[in-house]
């Protein structure tokens, strides 16, 4: 794919090739955390640079990369979590339909094929991340098998004389 192409990772956020490529500060644990270091703004980047073996300019395309997510940790400081995209719902629900969307593009060229295993299996990948977004939305109910025994005991019946 030419540089100038759009992919998409989770949660639909749309980025370039090049930015999408795993490089030391996209690992999800280093990103979380200076994204966090960012949004402090409590170490100077040259410092945050060393610490994580990159150059400024690395941390500073980092930044503009991020700069979202960098404003919504300063906004909720005191959430240990709004670094992760994943520990927000609409984030997690956005992810879910992107994976529905890529099943969906899929099937029809695997019935195509005449790969009846296979649209099958997509079909339950499909069910399965539905169901994740139902459960994610509160609307499934819980289906509770339960086995009760129960007795009878009556007191000062003679039931004998009930027949």
């Amino acid at each position: 794919m030419p540089k100038s192409e759009v992919a998409v990772r989770p949660a639909g956020r749309p980025t370039t090739y090049r930015q999408d490529r795993q490089g030391p500060l996209e690992n999800a644990r280093v990103r979380a955390g200076l994204i966090r270091e960012l949004a402090t703004g409590e170490r100077p980047i040259v410092e945050l640079a060393a610490e994580h073996g990159v150059s400024h300019v690395a941390v500073v395309h980092f930044r503009k990369r991020h700069q979202a997510e960098i404003a919504h940790v300063r906004a909720n400081l005191e959430d240990d979590l709004a670094a992760y995209w994943i520990a927000r719902k609409a984030e997690r629900i956005g992810a879910h339909q992107q994976d529905v969307e890529m099943i969906e593009a899929l099937v029809t060229p695997a019935a195509r094929r005449g790969d009846r295993q296979g649209v099958a299996t997509l079909i339950r990948a499909k069910t399965g991340v539905l169901n994740a977004v139902a459960a994610e939305l509160g609307a499934l109910t819980a289906n509770i098998n339960t086995n009760v025994a129960i007795r009878v005991e009556l007191v000062g019946v003679d039931t004998g004389a009930l027949t």
